[in-house]
């Protein structure tokens, strides 16, 4: 009975984790690419800082789904 009580505690405690991993590095990724890339000149086919952007708010969401998972749902 021990171990299952310790298995759903370690269960818990990486709940939401995955997904604020995945949004740190989204993030990061993001604003790597909007620091690194130049801007596109107008009527260039790929604009690399909209994808930069997109990136950045997908990392934002998924570390905010991450915690707010965490805070509830340990409890």
């Amino acid at each position: 009975m021990n171990s299952e009580s310790d298995n759903l505690k370690l269960t818990r405690i990486g709940l939401g984790r995955r997904s604020q991993i995945g949004g740190g590095l989204a993030t990061f990724l993001g604003l790597l690419l909007l620091v690194a890339t130049p801007a596109a000149p107008p009527g260039a086919p790929v604009n690399v800082h909209q994808m930069a952007a997109i990136f950045i708010v997908v990392g934002v969401f998924g570390i905010a789904a991450g915690t707010l998972a965490r805070w509830y749902y340990l409890n």
